[in-house]
């Protein structure tokens, strides 16, 4: 929803992408990747039910502080809040996932949780849009309160969620120093790359001397923030560098095609919302197959469609944009749709 909004933001409280995708998308994405992490580990040392109601309410809290916005620095603490709790919401999920299910059923099982997701996202763009359009964009942030209250009513009456940890004393320990230097890591580097000539030079190396000591400094804690023995499991390597690889084009397409679309075809919200359909249908066709496919040919080669579906998209809308093709685009969109499910 957000990303169909973000022209509509933009010329209401006076921002241009550059600064629209900063602070509403790019530190939405820091804050979630940042925290992510310590927020599982969270979930291991209150609970799941009470770690995901924590997280509820802090999305809800950001809610609220976007829908009364008046600034954009307002939004952007909104989307930071909201960034904390989903950050909390996704990994306790996860491992409810993981816990409840039998392995030889997970395979299926995550496919229809990512076709759950793809559902949600199919919704957004044109929910978003269409709310954008007729209601005004802070309408895409109060239509979150409903969904909120239902999410915690269910939690509340989930007994999967349960009461995980009983022995106190079998609470791990929090990795703070590892936070605070992850932190300032993907901070400095980010900074960096706004910035020009001897400065950004500089940001950078100090980020990638930071990772260095973060990565130093998990390797000698005992409760690491990200377990470093995870660095020698070759599937999760190729799996966490192929989806974190999807995800660089996914959300570069999804945050500007908006304002490509409606310089190039003078659409608005509604239409936007519409055309960013395809891809998100194609997330929700494709994700259960996936996950069937993943039982019959193997992760290895579930994964190779994946990503020959994707790379068709990709060099179709490269094609697609140097011709005034709407049809054009929503194809090649929905085969990058297909990449986004496909891992």
């Amino acid at each position: 929803m957000v990303a169909v909004a973000l022209p509509a933001i933009g010329d209401d409280l006076g921002a241009d992408p550059g600064e629209l995708t900063l602070w509403l998308v790019t530190s939405y994405l820091f804050v979630n990747v940042v925290l992510q992490s310590p927020a599982g580990k969270l979930g291991d040392i209150f609970g799941r039910r009470r770690a995901f109601m924590i997280g509820q309410g802090l999305f809800a809290a950001g809610t609220l502080i976007a829908v009364l916005a008046p600034y954009l620095v307002t939004v952007a603490a909104s989307r930071i809040l909201m960034a904390a709790g989903g950050a909390m919401t996704v990994p306790t999920a996860m491992a409810l996932l993981r816990t409840v299910i039998p392995e030889e059923l997970r395979p299926r099982a995550f496919g229809y949780f990512g076709a759950l997701l793809g559902a949600s996202a199919a919704t957004g763009p044109l929910v978003g849009g269409l709310l954008t359009q007729y209601s005004g964009w802070k309408a895409i942030f109060l239509v979150n309160l409903p969904l909120l209250l239902l999410s915690w009513l269910l939690v509340r009456s989930d007994r999967s969620f349960g009461s995980d940890v009983d022995d106190k004393t079998a609470r791990p320990k929090f990795d703070f120093p590892g936070m605070v230097l992850l932190s300032f890591s993907l901070a400095t580097i980010l900074i960096g790359m706004r910035a020009d000539g001897v400065r950004a030079l500089g940001a950078v190396g100090l980020g990638v001397l930071g990772l260095v000591a973060f990565s130093r400094w998990e390797l000698h804690t005992p409760t690491p923030l990200i377990d470093p023995k995870l660095a020698r499991c070759r599937p999760f390597v190729i799996g966490g560098t192929v989806i974190g690889l999807q995800n660089l084009g996914m959300y570069a397409l999804l945050f500007q095609l908006p304002f490509l679309f409606r310089e190039w075809f003078e659409l608005d919200a509604g239409r936007t919302g519409q055309l960013l359909l395809t891809m998100t249908l194609s997330m929700v066709f494709f994700s259960p197959i996936g996950g069937r496919l993943a039982e019959r040919l193997g992760t290895k080669n579930t994964l190779f469609v994946g990503l020959s579906l994707g790379l068709v998209g990709l060099f179709s809308l490269v094609y697609a944009t140097n011709v005034e093709s709407l049809s054009g685009i929503a194809v090649a969109i929905g085969f990058v749709g297909a990449l986004a499910s496909g891992p």
